[in-house]
């Protein structure tokens, strides 16, 4: 397995200040082709490939515990989301998804979408699955028992997803909104407007927040209330925004800390809530010797370290989460 160790430039420059970066981190290819897709816990790490199914990492980065196919032919994974209280994972492609059992390895289900699957999520306790769908619905699975719980209309197609336990869903779509759902009553909560088509959704602070960003536009974290008040906008630079950077994922540690990464490859590690950037990593564009590091697919928390997974099917290491615990 490849290994490579690099250094950051001593300061980077937002919003005209000079932000604190990160030690020396490491970097390694998982695998030597392309990924599509990636979802991160702290007790698994999967990545999807475009032709060679799903690859599954535990503690060990030496070799994947589990290899994953969706078919003969190995299509692309699309989405993958892994349930952080249960051994419970699940693969997307096209309009098909498998329901795996992380304990054994093996496929529980295999599931056909009425329409192709832009975002999947699963709950705590892996027991309910959201789908975003490109026919401008959203649908809930039952996972323990089976069936549709709810399909959830939308103006446009959902581009994002997010689960609270059983109580709640977030959607994000293309018609510059972001909406949260009640699952006992199948109704609209509360509503977000955003510039642009929104690309993620998840919540924060046990449930009580929603975040949500879109292309061309800050993020967002409003209450889960019924009114759904803007709380908090967390900014970047503008020329950056208009220039395309989005949120592509976050991971939180204790209900009050952020992991955002960026579609420019820049990761940001925040104190809820506020402005100022506790630490910055800028993944390079290019590593010497090596195949560009292109499009960042996904950050989270892993084995207690801050880690970020890019296209090429590198994993990057950040720092341990250690250094950040008060």
């Amino acid at each position: 397995m490849t290994r490579l160790y690099f250094f950051l430039i001593p300061c980077l420059f937002l919003f005209s200040a000079c932000q604190p970066t990160a030690a020396p981190y490491t970097s390694e290819y998982l695998l030597l082709k392309s990924i599509n897709s990636a979802a991160i816990s702290e007790a698994y790490l999967i990545i999807g490939s475009l032709d060679q199914g799903a690859l599954v990492y535990s503690k060990s980065l030496k070799a994947p515990i589990y290899h994953w196919h969706m078919g003969a032919n190995d299509p692309a994974i699309d989405a993958i989301a892994i349930a952080s209280n249960a051994p419970t994972a699940i693969t997307t492609s096209a309009n098909n998804l498998v329901i795996w059992d992380l304990a054994t390895g093996k496929s529980r289900h295999f599931l056909t979408a009425p329409a192709g699957i832009n975002s999947v999520a699963i709950n705590d306790e892996g027991s309910l699955a959201a789908l975003g769908l490109a026919n401008q619905q959203a649908i809930v699975i039952d996972l323990n028992k089976g069936g549709i719980i709810h399909t959830l209309n939308h103006r446009s197609a959902i581009n994002t997803v997010a689960l609270w336990q059983k109580t709640r869903l977030l959607t994000g779509e293309e018609a510059n909104q972001a909406t949260l759902w009640s699952l006992t009553s199948g109704k609209q909560i509360a509503t977000q407007s955003h510039g642009d088509g929104v690309t993620k959704v998840g919540f924060l602070n046990k449930g009580e927040l929603a975040l949500s960003s879109s292309r061309y536009d800050a993020i967002k974290i409003w209450q889960t209330q019924e009114n759904g008040q803007l709380k908090n906008t967390l900014s970047t630079r503008k020329k950056a925004m208009q220039a395309g950077k989005r949120l592509v994922d976050f991971a939180t540690l204790n209900n009050a800390e952020l992991l955002l990464g960026y579609s420019d490859r820049a990761i940001e590690w925040r104190k809820r809530g506020e402005e100022k950037i506790e630490t910055r990593w800028n993944l390079t564009k290019k590593i010497p010797l090596t195949i560009d590091s292109k499009a960042l697919i996904a950050v989270g928390i892993f084995n207690h370290q801050k880690v970020a997974v890019t296209s090429n099917g590198q994993l990057h290491t950040l720092e341990p989460i250690q250094k950040t615990l008060k």
